[in-house]
């Protein structure tokens, strides 16, 4: 009996754990996706790693990853500015 409520209280943990694991991992996405079209609309389709980063609050890693994609499905363009930072520039956007 023990046994039995032992293993029901580890099953329940570990799904608890799942589903929290996806809630996070949908609200990571939808602040990565309103800032990433916010930023595009005040910078008339330009945006950085670092205004995505800080918008969204996230780490680079995961804007990263995100602004990769984005720009793959949308055909950006890649330019670096005078001082080194690379500016993701979205032209069907404007």
């Amino acid at each position: 009996m023990v046994y039995n409520f032992l293993l029901l209280l580890v099953l329940g943990s570990i799904f608890g754990v799942v589903v929290l694991s996806s809630l996070r991992r949908q609200q990571v996405r939808k602040r990565l996706e309103d800032a990433f079209y916010e930023i595009l609309e005040r910078h008339n389709g330009k945006i950085t790693l670092i205004q995505l980063t800080a918008k969204a609050r996230v780490e680079p890693e995961v804007a990263s990853q995100f602004l990769e994609r984005q720009a793959q499905i949308f055909s950006a363009r890649l330019d670096v500015d005078e001082n080194g930072t690379m500016i993701y520039y979205f032209p069907q956007i404007q």
